[in-house]
């Protein structure tokens, strides 16, 4: 018997297996370094919406004490942004986004579609900016929300604590809201339409920003947009509901 061959046979078969699991374990393991993970140990999901990536929240967080849902944000075949509040199971799920990377001065623009002038009282809307670095109530934020109470105006601009409210009453449902933010100050805007048009201005609003002033929050900030139930409360007519982001743009000042 040739030793020789026979331990080269062996040799062989060996190398080709070693070779086969490497072909079945080595994309498996690339595919889960891929993912990422929340703080509740969660997959997280990432979406590209108006050509940002932005991450979605889930879990049980703040505002609210809401219960937020991955599923409930999402891209349609057009490219418009879903935000959804829905009900399943028990229990309410609110929606998130928050743009991965960060922005600065500039001018940031909200094209929505929805009867926002309808909102539910328990719902709010929002449009904002955030520190990198999370500081309680130190932002930039186009609100739209009743807070609980039916007598009080739908839209709020706030500036950290600082809030302009004013009524809403829509000509359809596109409505286009930004913010102009420089070192000096900065100008929110809302217009029927998706375009800026002064003879269809809904409201504005000129924050001075000032040392003797709460303190506007500084660059670096990511935005968020979020859909989601006031103190956690349910709508008042107990029904699921649905906004629509049409596009998001910066221009850097």
């Amino acid at each position: 018997m040739n030793y020789k061959m026979t331990a080269w046979y062996y040799i062989r078969i060996i190398w080709a297996l070693s070779i086969w699991l490497l072909v079945l374990i080595l994309p498996v393991a690339c595919y889960a370094s891929s993912k990422d993970e929340s703080a509740n140990g969660e997959l997280t999901k990432h979406i590209m919406f108006a050509g940002y990536e932005w991450e979605v929240k889930s879990g049980q967080e703040h505002p609210g004490k809401n219960y937020w849902d991955k599923d409930n944000v999402w891209v349609d075949r057009d490219g418009w942004l879903h935000l959804k509040v829905s009900h399943k199971q028990g229990r309410w799920y609110c929606a998130e986004l928050v743009s991965m990377r960060s922005f600065g001065y500039g001018t940031y623009q909200f094209q929505v579609v929805g009867a926002i002038d309808k909102l539910d009282r328990n719902l709010v809307l929002g449009l904002f900016v955030y520190p990198e670095h999370e500081i309680p109530n130190n932002e930039i934020d186009i609100e739209f929300a009743q807070w609980g109470n039916s007598n009080k105006p739908r839209g709020n601009y706030t500036v950290a604590s600082n809030t302009q409210q004013y009524d809403l009453a829509l000509q359809g449902d596109y409505t286009l809201h930004q913010f102009e933010w420089s070192s000096r100050q900065i100008a929110f805007q809302s217009y029927h339409g998706h375009e800026i048009d002064g003879s269809k201005k809904i409201a504005n609003w000129i924050y001075a920003i000032s040392e003797d002033k709460d303190k506007a929050p500084v660059p670096p900030v990511r935005v968020h947009m979020n859909f989601w139930l006031y103190l956690g409360e349910t709508p008042t007519d107990n029904c699921e509901k649905e906004i629509v982001i049409r596009n998001f743009s910066f221009t850097p000042m």
